[in-house]
């Protein structure tokens, strides 16, 4: 019994094992396949906004934060979601946007900073911006000509996936290592089919060679029966005696 006990809780711990292995890494397939989905559309939607220009901004932006002037708000790494703005007197201060900056510090580059005051100028606006962990005001304003979007969502850290998946072992790592493994578990799967093939083909064949043994056992219990019968018809026959003579 206690062997009987054992081996359910080994194979219970197994199964569990199992079905934990399979969770993850399906949550860990599903979870990267929606990141190289949203890359994807933005990269094709970033490409057509630049052919076409406005009117075809994407439905939303994706970038990955790499300074730490907004911190503690948004650290680096973090990934930021920013949604198109579509009208300009819905910006507000403290609203954080993402657009491309005129300072001379950082001229051209994505910025991302929090809105400080706002200016309409022959009915454009112009916005002050400030990073969170920076001391002064950015030198530049900020056209609305140069804003990407507004940030909408924030999602930690996502960032250093994005590094890791783009570097060498990174690649090798979610990619080759994957690739490997399911390889080898193919690999195991088919010898066990194969072992188990082979047990049931001697199975069948021990079992026809029952068949045929079985078989010629009962002919030969047949004619052994016939053989007595045979006896029997033969001891029995009766014997014509010989006519005496008168």
């Amino acid at each position: 019994m206690k062997n009987k006990k054992g081996e359910r809780r080994y194979w219970s711990f197994v199964g569990m094992f199992n079905f934990l292995k399979d969770v993850i890494a399906w949550t860990v397939f599903i979870l990267l396949l929606i990141i190289a989905v949203l890359l994807v559309y933005c990269v094709v939607a970033s490409y057509r906004y630049s052919k076409k220009g406005r009117g075809y901004e994407p439905l939303f932006s994706l970038y990955t934060i790499v300074s730490p002037s907004m911190e503690p708000n948004i650290r680096v790494y973090d990934v930021i979601i920013d949604l198109p703005i579509r009208d300009f007197r819905t910006v507000k201060v403290n609203d954080v946007i993402t657009f491309k900056s005129e300072s001379s510090i950082s001229k051209g580059m994505t910025v991302t900073h929090r809105v400080t005051d706002i200016k309409k100028v022959g009915g454009r606006y112009y916005f002050t911006t400030k990073g969170d962990n920076n001391k002064s005001v950015d030198s530049s304003l900020v056209s609305q000509d140069n804003v990407l979007g507004k940030v909408k969502y924030r999602i930690p850290q996502l960032g250093r996936i994005q590094y890791f998946l783009a570097s060498r072992g990174g690649w090798l790592l979610v990619i080759f290592i994957p690739a490997v493994v399911i390889l080898i578990t193919d690999i195991v799967k088919l010898i066990r089919m194969l072992k188990i093939n082979k047990k049931v083909s001697l199975l069948d064949s021990d079992s026809e060679e029952e068949k045929s043994i079985k078989k010629e056992k009962e002919e030969f219990k047949k004619e052994e029966i016939k053989v007595k019968l045979n006896k029997v018809d033969i001891d029995d026959e009766p014997i014509e005696l010989p006519k005496l003579k008168q």
